[in-house]
């Protein structure tokens, strides 16, 4: 079930790491600009998983760790080998997703 971005970013801050406050910060973001409209989230523990409207068969994943780096996973296939996967400390997060959004065709630019 999808969330506002505003209320999964409340959630992610429960969780006192580096890696939840940034993927925090980027719901709030996500919020903040009409370029990413067409987005749901939904929130499972402290894994954001991401969804455009119009793409159904395909996710975009974001995992923090206690640890502090965050993964990006683009999920479009049913073989894990061949999805799409980066590893980002908190700090770089944001960039990542904004690159993300260009590189998968899901925002023009960000």
């Amino acid at each position: 079930m999808t969330q506002s971005w505003t209320d999964l970013a409340a959630q992610l801050r429960t969780t006192d790491w580096d890696s939840t406050r940034a993927v925090a910060d980027m719901c709030d973001d996500i919020a903040a600009q009409t370029a990413y409209a067409a987005l749901r989230g939904s929130l499972s523990n402290v894994t954001l998983t991401i969804a455009h409207t119009s793409r159904a068969e395909s996710r975009l994943e974001i995992i923090p760790s206690q640890r502090g780096a965050i993964q990006f996973l683009y999920v479009d296939t049913q073989t894990p080998e061949r999805m799409w996967r980066r590893h980002e400390p908190p700090e770089k997060a944001l960039e990542r997703f904004r690159k993300a959004m260009v590189q998968i065709g899901w925002v023009a630019e960000a």
